[in-house]
């Protein structure tokens, strides 16, 4: 997800996004750092002007009950076409793909 800065807002700091980055690169697949948010995290940070994806949504995956944070497919297609060719920024674009149809949730 596009960021400004060298972190997105809602992380303390470059050193706990990195080990965002390489727990989210061996774990189950992951749509995002939204996709790890909760509600009372995403108000907190909204509250604080740090949320960048207010428009997150939250639901139980199908498969294994897991609440995760979804970015509306609307917004994801966007994001998809904003990227430049950046190596880190291409990794995390990775890490958003998902399934193309919202409605298979």
């Amino acid at each position: 997800m596009p960021f400004k800065g060298e972190f997105p807002k809602c992380f303390e700091s470059k050193k706990q996004y990195s080990g965002w980055l390489e727990e989210a690169r061996t774990a189950p697949p992951r749509y995002g750092f939204c996709t790890d948010c909760t509600k009372s995290y995403k108000e907190e940070m909204l509250s604080q002007g740090r949320c960048s994806y207010p428009s997150i949504v939250f639901r139980a995956d199908p498969t294994t009950g897991e609440v995760e944070g979804h970015l509306p497919y609307d917004e994801l297609k966007k994001l998809r076409g904003s990227y430049g060719v950046e190596q880190e920024r291409e990794e995390d674009l990775e890490l958003l793909a998902g399934e193309e149809d919202p409605k298979s949730y």
